[in-house]
C-alpha cells in the first residue's frame, strides 16, 4: 500500500509553514527558494550551505545532509547556470529546494550518529518535506483565485504538475464557476464578486475565502492595453505609450490599498470595487 500522511500529520505541516513564515517574515506569495535560502543565512535560522555539482544536474537527485563540523547543512543540487536560475523557481527546482528546505524543518536530520533509517520512515519523511514544500510555495489562502492551471504555475513559481496535486488536495481542480447574471464562466472558487459584472456572489454561488496571502500576478510583457513592447519603463510605472497603468488594480478612492487584479477584470473579486482597466476589452 502507498503511504499518505493523515490528518494530523497534515495539520501539523499546515502548523510548520505558518511558524516558518512568520520567522522568516514572509508574507507574500509567490517564494523564490534561492532567496530564501539567502534570507535562512542571513537571519540565522539556519546555516545552509548550498552545493552545486554538475554530476546530480544529469540525475537530477538533490539532497540535504548535517554538517558535522558546523552543525548547519549541507544542500546539495545540480549545478545549474544563472540564465537557469533566472527561470528555474518556475520548474521543478523551486519546489525542491523547499522540500530540502521542509527536512530541516521537520527535523528530519537530527538523529543520533549512527542510527539506520528503515525505507519506510524515510518516505514518510519525504511526504512531510513535500507538504511542507507544497504549503510553503502554493498556500491555500491564495490557491483559489487562479482561473487555470498554468496560471498559478506562473504565478506561484511552481510546475504544473505540482499545482494539479494542490488543488486536487484543496478539492479546487474543477470548482471555476459561472455567474449568473452575465454569465461569465471563468470565476474561481474564492472570488467573492464577478470580475466582469461587479455583481456580489452569494454562499450558494460556491465556496468563498478571503486571501490572507497578498499575490500579485506577474506583469505582462506588452502593455495589455495598447501593446506596446516598450511596457511599464516610466518612473512612475505606467506603459510610455498609453500612460496607463502597468498592473490592474483596484481604483484606491474605494479601496486603500488596492488589491491585485487579473488584467481583464472591470470589478475587483476580492471588494468588488471598479478597477483601472474596467473600460478597456482586454482578453
Amino acid at each position: 500500500m502507498k503511504p499518505v500522511l493523515d490528518a494530523e500529520a497534515l495539520a501539523l505541516a499546515d502548523r510548520r509553514v505558518r511558524r516558518f513564515r512568520e520567522q522568516c517574515g514572509l508574507r507574500t506569495a509567490p517564494v523564490d527558494c534561492y532567496r530564501l535560502l539567502k534570507l535562512l543565512d542571513e537571519k540565522k535560522i539556519f546555516q545552509i550551505r548550498h552545493i552545486e555539482d554538475a554530476r546530480l544536474e544529469r540525475t537530477g537527485v538533490s539532497f540535504i545532509a548535517k554538517d558535522p563540523r558546523t552543525g548547519g547543512f549541507l544542500l546539495f543540487t545540480g549545478l545549474y547556470s544563472e540564465r537557469w536560475k533566472n527561470y528555474s523557481p518556475r520548474r521543478r527546482i523551486n519546489f525542491t529546494l523547499a522540500h530540502e528546505i521542509g527536512h530541516c524543518v521537520c527535523g528530519h536530520l537530527e538523529v543520533p550518529p549512527g542510527t539506520v533509517k528503515s525505507r519506510a520512515a524515510e518516505k514518510m519523511e519525504d511526504l512531510e518535506a513535500d507538504a511542507f514544500a507544497a504549503r510553503l510555495l502554493m498556500p491555500a489562502e491564495v490557491m483559489g483565485f487562479f482561473c487555470s492551471v498554468k496560471e498559478a504555475a506562473d504565478t506561484l513559481l511552481v510546475s504544473e504538475s505540482a499545482v494539479r496535486v494542490r488543488l486536487m488536495e484543496l478539492n479546487l481542480l474543477y470548482a471555476i464557476r459561472t455567474c449568473p447574471d452575465c454569465g461569465f464562466s471563468r470565476i474561481p472558487p474564492a472570488a467573492r464578486f464577478c470580475r466582469r459584472c461587479g455583481r456580489q456572489l452569494k454562499p450558494w454561488d460556491g465556496p468563498l475565502q478571503e486571501p490572507e496571502v497578498t499575490l500579485r500576478p506577474l506583469l505582462p510583457k506588452a502593455c495589455p492595453i495598447c501593446g506596446s513592447g516598450e511596457y511599464g519603463v516610466t518612473p512612475w510605472g505606467t506603459c510610455w505609450n498609453c500612460d496607463n497603468p502597468k498592473q490592474n488594480y483596484c481604483l484606491p478612492e474605494y479601496n486603500q490599498p488596492g488589491h491585485p487584479c487579473p488584467k481583464d477584470a472591470k470589478y475587483c473579486e476580492i471588494c468588488g470595487a471598479p478597477t483601472y482597466f474596467r473600460d478597456f476589452e482586454i482578453e
